[in-house]
């Protein structure tokens, strides 16, 4: 079964996107902490990171770039409300899948992850084009 880990440091949407994810039948771990997350990762792999932008801490870029200087190359959705262009141009580097701006539909969170894990691993665009106007 396919594993899903969730950020967001905002409690309610954290628990919003859990409870999406897992009625999709999909594993699912959550954390409000990107440093908290990193560490999971030394003892578990995922298919699929859904992280916010704008966290306490550690940021979302930060997060990403930590996940990618690990070596990890699960797919990579990033939610942000306050998109930049400084932003997308990092992001594109990172090698995500796709980043949705806030508020972002279930429907079309659902369709994203769904495509997703559906490609093959390897298929993570360097500029993706799932991604919305930044």
């Amino acid at each position: 079964m396919k594993k899903i880990l969730i950020l967001d440091d905002n409690f309610e949407i954290l628990l919003l996107y859990k409870t999406l994810v897992t009625h999709m039948g999909y594993v699912v771990k959550t954390s409000t902490r990107g440093d908290e997350a990193l560490r999971w990762m030394d003892d578990e792999s995922f298919d699929l990171i859904l992280t916010d932008m704008k966290m306490p801490v550690m940021g979302g870029i930060e997060f990403v770039k930590c996940v990618r200087e690990k070596g990890i190359q699960s797919k990579i959705i990033i939610i942000t409300a306050f998109p930049t262009m400084a932003d997308a141009n990092q992001l594109a580097k990172l090698n995500i899948y796709s980043c949705l701006i806030k508020p972002v539909l279930l429907t079309k969170l659902e369709e994203i992850i769904r495509k997703a894990l559906d490609e093959p691993p390897d298929s993570t665009p360097l500029n993706p084009p799932h991604s919305e106007k930044l």
